[in-house]
């Protein structure tokens, strides 16, 4: 195996402007971080802030969250982000 699928298959996806075909793809590979913090930073770029800050919170991007909930001025959720982090 080269390892090249999840990358190729995400990019022929994108391409073809299959973006409900990519959601679903990258939902089923729940063990790639990477691909996961990817669609949220696409998500975001689009404007769908929601669906970033959810797909940032499963990939355990806690900066990308409470960097989200800064931006959005709410600076309490952004506060209980972080004490949860520093409380394990």
């Amino acid at each position: 195996k080269s390892g090249c699928a999840l990358v190729e298959v995400t990019r022929m996806m994108y391409q073809a402007g299959s973006f409900d075909d990519l959601e679903a793809y990258i939902n089923e590979q729940s063990e790639s971080r990477q691909l996961a913090v990817w669609w949220a930073r696409f998500c975001e770029s689009r404007g769908d802030i929601k669906r970033a800050q959810a797909c940032y919170d499963k990939a355990g991007d806690v900066l990308s969250v409470v960097r989200i909930h800064c931006a959005m001025q709410n600076y309490s959720a952004a506060e209980e982000e972080v004490i949860r982090l520093a409380d394990p």
